[in-house]
């Protein structure tokens, strides 16, 4: 199994490719066999267009949509080339709703229909692009479309975001899809790829949000897996796009365990000589999540995204060694998970000086049971828990080979003046717990270094992060 990651988590650090100022809906990509063309709905009454580079790789920001085709009502445009024509399909409410988001809402929440729409054109001539077809009706705010060929049963399939009313006292969110031979005919709604979107994982509790919570529905299909990116608003989070993985197109969940969580809203994901892109568009959030204040408007971006076969990190070494600080820059980056043994004490509030071999059996047995919990769906773990003895080290590598996950040992090598002095630091800033003489003296005695045959990876304390990543992470 793989993981999606955005390559230096570069929506949230402003770091990402801008391709234009200023525009906050959804879009779509074309490629006409040579260039890069891109289309958005401005104002949810247009679609525009422009070439963008014939190269992903080498895309610059521009500064003008060049419009081609202007409607009533018009979200989120979305497109496949199929015998040289570009379809794009695009949703329509039944009624005008802009500019008034409050009036999307409770049209939403009563459970206003939206009708399908596809434009048509040559690939190569965009600016002929034209209404063509009227596909289907839906309630519950049905929109967002994605399209995509299931070539193991030969049929289109179009995902859609909606509302679901089947219960009255539980309204929930969900993906529908439906089927067809053409682009033109399509099914009735053959069930939902996922639902009941209305669960935060941040609060831990079902939320209300009065345009859905699901929304962007996108579908890749990696290494013979199924990855379902749905943009998943929720409390204090507009730019969360979680992904669950599936070995069918038809059915994903569960819902509260997705394989990870991006920051970006509405991405689409496209594939350019065999390296991989995701886009973002909207009001970034990161000043607002952080202190509640401002808000940057970023247009469009666009930025590299990388497929992380799932590993095991096992980081082994002293105290004081940076073996945390590395777990952490891992799962900033990356969002995978991490535990350790560390996280089982200070579950229980155990202190080691006061711990019997008792309390050790159980806190170890607890650490390994989340781990291998968390590998089994599909997480990549950063293990930071010292795992001084090979014996340790040796336990979780059966464990990830238990699972079928790969592992990586990592050894942060810190001499022990370099040790020692960061100790030394700590117990003048009581940043974090110093660990009593006995307990660091306990560890030295204990500490095997990882020998040849443990291949081991070495991080060492004048090692740039960037670089070390760059070649053991991302290789």
């Amino acid at each position: 199994m793989f993981q999606p990651i955005i390559k230096d988590n570069s929506f949230f650090e402003n770091k990402a490719t801008q391709i234009l100022k200023n525009v906050l809906n959804d879009h779509c990509f074309v490629f006409d066999g040579s260039k890069w063309h891109f289309l958005t709905s401005r104002g949810r009454h247009a679609v525009g267009g422009i070439s963008i580079t014939d190269k992903m790789e080498f895309v610059e920001p521009f500064p003008n949509l060049q419009l081609i085709i202007q409607t009533s009502e018009l979200w989120a445009p979305c497109s496949v080339v199929k015998d040289n024509q570009v379809f794009v399909f695009y949703a329509k409410p039944e009624k005008s709703l802009r500019p008034d988001p409050l009036k999307f809402a409770e049209y939403i929440a009563n459970g206003g229909i939206f009708t399908m729409v596809l434009a048509q054109s040559p690939v190569n001539n965009l600016s002929q692009l034209k209404i063509t077809h009227e596909l289907f009706s839906d309630t519950g705010g049905a929109r967002d479309p994605f399209v995509f060929w299931d070539k193991k049963v030969d049929q289109w399939v179009i995902l859609y975001a909606k509302r679901i009313y089947e219960n009255k006292d539980k309204i929930e969110s969900g993906i529908a899809y439906r089927t067809s031979k053409d682009l033109i005919h399509w099914s009735e709604p053959k069930g939902y790829v996922i639902w009941d979107l209305f669960y935060d994982d941040e609060i831990k509790e079902k939320v209300t949000v009065s345009l859905g919570n699901g929304e962007s529905p996108q579908l890749i299909e990696y290494d013979e897996k199924y990855y379902l990116f749905v943009t998943h608003v929720g409390y204090r989070n507009y730019h969360r796009t979680k992904v669950w993985v599936s070995d069918t197109p038809y059915r994903f969940g569960p819902v509260d365990k997705p394989l990870t969580t991006l920051y970006t809203h509405a991405p689409e994901i496209i594939k350019e000589d065999n390296k991989y892109y995701i886009s973002n568009c909207g009001v970034h959030q990161k000043e607002f999540a952080e202190t509640g204040n401002g808000l940057r408007v970023p247009g469009i971006e666009i930025a590299s995204l990388h497929w992380l076969k799932q590993h095991l990190y096992i980081i082994t070494d002293l105290p004081f060694s940076g073996k945390s600080t590395l777990a952490k820059e891992l799962v900033k980056r990356f969002g995978f998970e991490r535990t350790s043994v560390d996280k089982m004490m200070n579950k229980r509030k155990m202190d080691e000086v006061y711990m019997n071999q008792e309390d050790w059996n159980l806190v170890y047995s607890e650490a390994y049971e989340e781990l291998e919990k968390l590998l089994q769906l599909g997480k990549s773990v950063a293990f930071d828990g010292g795992s001084l003895l090979k014996s340790e080290r040796n336990k979780l590598k059966k464990i990830a080979e238990k699972c079928g996950v790969k592992w990586k040992l990592i050894y942060m090598n810190t001499p022990k003046e370099v040790i020692l002095e960061r100790r030394n630091k700590v117990k003048k800033t009581n940043e974090r717990d110093p660990l009593e003489d006995e307990t660091m003296d306990k560890a030295f005695e204990m500490m095997e270094e990882p020998v040849p045959d443990e291949k081991a990876v070495i991080f060492n304390p004048n090692d740039r992060v960037d670089d070390w990543i760059n070649k053991y992470i991302l290789f």
